[in-house]
């Protein structure tokens, strides 16, 4: 910023005479701060089981709290249940408790959690799990 010299306008809009010409040199702003997880996820579970999908803390939130924002696709889309995407899209945690059995997720079929984090300045990332395959039998 370069300021004229000789003259500048106060707030009390008097005149005020400079001495000098002024120079206040300013930085570009710092980056912003990006939100970073790492999806956590099995790759295989059997067609009667609960299975946990979740984040990693959170890095890049300014040390504030985060907004998660879920959504789930298939390797053939017609695998998707509205229960399963209902469900998914209602959860706004770190962790996502998923039945296979009450949410209609097929045996043979890939399932990707993705998962959008927001942090307090509304920047957003997003992130993918590892496909996770239903088997037709439980595992031990």
């Amino acid at each position: 910023i370069t300021f004229k010299t000789n003259v500048i306008r106060m707030r009390s809009d008097s005149i005020t005479t400079l001495q000098s010409l002024s120079i206040a040199t300013t930085g570009s702003p710092p980056p912003l701060l990006l939100p970073y997880v790492s999806v956590i996820a099995p790759q295989y579970v059997g067609p009667s089981a609960t299975f946990a999908v979740e984040t990693s803390p959170v890095v890049g939130s300014g040390g504030r709290n985060v907004k998660f924002a879920w959504n789930v696709t298939s390797s053939n889309t017609a695998t998707v249940s509205p229960a399963l995407s209902s469900f998914v899209a209602s959860q706004n945690g770190s962790v996502l408790s998923v039945s296979t059995s009450s949410l209609g997720l097929i045996t043979d079929s890939a399932y990707t959690f993705h998962v959008t984090v927001t942090n307090f300045l509304k920047v957003n990332s997003t992130y993918t799990s590892n496909p996770i395959v239903i088997l037709d039998q439980d595992t031990p």
